[in-house]
């Protein structure tokens, strides 16, 4: 090998690693900073942008909560209220806090408006929501159901009270539709928030009115509600009284 051709060789060599260099200095200081969302194993992780400084791989992993059938507009005694099913499929996590938000829409497919709130889903748990419209009893021809930023707990961290509903009974009183039952909490512990959810039927099968209400309960106790409808002779007269659902949900 000549002496010319060693030269050139050891001088490829050095602008090579030189340019390593130059190129590790650039990626230090001016290049994109690691983060949990670069789909990048880095900054500590044990699996891509999980663990480490990022969420948990186990957490990861999880399937996301969904929504069940169809979001649904009900007419109620002060408005309008929506309804929606979702569902935690984990069974070894649950959701301390978790947003849902209802978005309306008119016939011409814009956004007439949303109404956002938080609830929590316990492990395997599946529940109906609600969400209130005040003042307003328009019913809108398109209705969706988005949920967003779960914060997940570990079941043996989050234990579901035991609430149950029995003994409804929908009447007519003094005009209005009343619904009536007993709140049981067979759990040694009070839950101070239980959002009781009433839905009326007619006698095809179609829900038809819906109101809901806010209760505390304490430990082993049973605790009777009820909640009144205004009504008229016509309404009263479709409605299907042993079909009510009466759903109780522990905030």
């Amino acid at each position: 090998m000549t002496r010319l051709l060693k030269k050139i060789l050891y001088g490829v060599f050095y602008l090579f690693v030189l340019g390593l260099i130059v190129w590790g200095g650039y990626e230090k200081s001016f290049g994109p900073t690691p983060s949990c969302f670069d789909n990048i194993q880095n900054q500590n992780e044990s699996g891509v942008d999980c663990d480490g400084l990022c969420i948990s791989c186990e957490i990861k992993k999880l399937d996301f909560p969904r929504v069940v059938g169809d979001a649904k507009m009900l007419s109620s005694s002060a408005g309008t209220v929506l309804l929606g099913q979702i569902q935690n499929p984990n069974s070894n996590y649950g959701v301390s806090k978790i947003n849902y938000r209802f978005n309306v829409y008119d016939k011409s497919n814009n956004l007439v408006r949303s109404i956002q709130a938080q609830t929590v889903l316990y492990p395997g748990e599946r529940k109906t929501i609600v969400g209130k419209i005040d003042g307003v009893k328009e019913i809108y021809p398109k209705i969706s159901l988005e949920l967003s930023d779960p914060v997940w707990v570990k079941s043996s961290a989050m234990i579901k009270p035991d609430i149950s509903v029995g003994k409804i009974k929908t009447d007519i009183i003094e005009n209005k539709i009343i619904v009536s039952g007993i709140l049981s909490n067979k759990s040694p512990f009070s839950v101070p928030s239980i959002e009781v959810v009433v839905v009326l039927f007619d006698r095809l099968g179609l829900d038809l009115f819906s109101s809901f209400t806010n209760l505390t309960i304490g430990g082993f106790e049973d605790r009777a509600f009820s909640i009144p409808f205004p009504t008229d002779s016509n309404l009263a007269k479709g409605i299907d009284y042993k079909a009510t659902q009466v759903y109780a949900n522990p905030q």
